[in-house]
């Protein structure tokens, strides 16, 4: 019993730090995007409505949110009841409404990355734009993503941890705008369609509170099964390990791109709140805040 307990015991703790491994950094930078894109939608209502932010951002940003939790629906089997791309109405900018066999392991996971698809699908459209309409920052992409790549996720246990990563967000977020200096991309139109294009499509990449219940319902199976995995590889002597290494390597380009996605909804929240700042304190005699 007591050979049971520990080979349990350990196919938990072998399971917790898989999923912090592989994932942790992607959940990471998911979470900051999502309160970036929150606490900009937050400064416009309390200046001068969501609408303009809809209309500016929301007409390409929200059907490609909406399309990316569509996408997933295909592969996992998802039955796609009524999809609305963009209908901006009651507070609700567009959905896609889906239904799965409840039996099948298989579609219940699926619902973790349709929850989240607006996230890989939004991620994979803004590789697209770099390599098409920024050909000089893409030379120098490596510079900016590798410390957030070598970074250990498990360093953010500690208070050093937390300001280690703010020095290289900070740091990255200042050598992105050396590296377009540096090449006259300032001076390039298609600098400025490439910066606007993403931050209609980082600014809407954040998840709603049903996309989160959504993927939190398809990562707890997946969990289980993880576990199980672990459990019965320990039994049998199976390295699970090596294909979770494997799977870490190819999220790794996702996660670059994910914290490009970071640094464009950081982009518009600073430039944003800056101008909706001076606006609210000279016509409304009001200190803007996004809480």
């Amino acid at each position: 019993m007591a050979n049971i307990g520990s080979v349990f015991w350990n196919s938990l703790l072998i399971t917790l730090a898989q999923l912090l491994g592989v994932f942790g950094m992607l959940f990471l930078l998911g979470v900051l995007l999502h309160f970036m894109a929150k606490f900009t939608r937050t400064i416009f209502v309390k200046s001068i409505g969501y609408k303009f932010d809809v209309v500016t951002t929301g007409w390409i940003g929200v059907p490609i949110h909406e399309i990316g939790h569509a996408f997933f629906c295909i592969p996992f089997r998802h039955k796609i009841n009524e999809i609305k791309l963009y209908e901006p109405k009651d507070g609700v900018l567009g959905y896609v409404n889906h239904s799965f066999n409840p039996k099948s392991s298989y579609q219940k996971v699926g619902n973790f990355f349709i929850g989240v698809g607006p996230i890989l699908f939004g991620s994979v459209l803004l590789a697209v734009l770099i390599y098409f309409l920024l050909p000089h920052f893409r030379e120098h992409y490596a510079q900016l993503t590798d410390p957030l790549l070598r970074f250990p996720i498990y360093e953010l246990s500690s208070s050093e941890g937390w300001s280690r990563f703010g020095g290289i967000f900070s740091a990255s977020f200042v050598h992105f705008f050396r590296i377009m200096a540096e090449g006259n991309a300032w001076g390039d139109v298609r600098t400025y369609l490439c910066l606007y294009l993403g931050i209609c499509i980082a600014s809407h990449m954040e998840l709603s509170p049903p996309d989160i219940r959504g993927a939190w319902y398809g990562l707890r199976v997946f969990i289980v099964l993880l576990f199980l995995g672990n459990l019965l590889s320990l039994l049998i002597h199976f390295d699970l390990g090596a294909y979770l290494l494997l799977l870490k390597s190819i999220l790794a380009p996702l996660v670059s791109i994910l914290f490009f996605s970071v640094l464009l909804s950081g982009l518009n929240f600073i430039s944003s709140y800056f101008l909706l700042f001076v606006f609210t304190l000279l016509r409304r005699r009001k200190v803007l805040t996004p809480f």
